[in-house]
């Protein structure tokens, strides 16, 4: 179990990371919210699924599938740095 503490002057304050970590996992995402696969943030749409399928046949050769994952930006970006790195 990871548990973090927090010292005040006047408290101590213990609390567990797991259950905080399922608390913001539960979190009623909004329609034009997804949550980052990669890093638990949650972020706003910024593409239609068209486009975003569109963008994956014209990066990866393929369609999107129902067990791809949706990153951020951020970490897209760094998922295809460590690729390009890796292919060279």
């Amino acid at each position: 179990m990871d548990c973090d503490v927090i010292a005040g002057r006047e408290f101590i304050f213990a609390y567990n990371m797991d259950k905080i970590t399922d608390m913001k996992k539960n979190k009623r995402l909004k329609d034009n919210e997804f949550r980052c696969d990669e890093c638990d943030g949650i972020f706003e749409l910024g593409q239609s699924d068209e486009d975003a399928a569109q963008e994956c046949l014209e990066n990866f050769g393929r369609k999107p599938q129902p067990t791809d994952g949706i990153v951020c930006d951020d970490c897209y970006n760094k998922i295809m740095g460590k690729i390009k790195i890796t292919n060279n």
